[in-house]
């Protein structure tokens, strides 16, 4: 199974939170808790889209 929407998800909340704490120019504990649970939710969703893929290539294909 390809992971491609996880990857992407999890590269943009990664960006997403870098970028905030480039323009707020300051980086605090609750920061790095806030990017965290972001990127889980990211890598969760991306997870279950790219299970949904594949069982919809699979059933295509029967």
């Amino acid at each position: 199974m390809k992971k491609t929407a996880q990857i992407v998800l999890i590269s943009i909340s990664i960006l997403f939170s870098v970028g905030q704490a480039v323009i707020k120019q300051t980086f605090h504990f609750s920061d790095i808790i806030d990017a965290t649970i972001a990127t889980v939710i990211a890598w969760f969703v991306g997870w279950q889209y790219d299970k949904l893929q594949y069982f919809a290539k699979k059933k295509k294909r029967k």
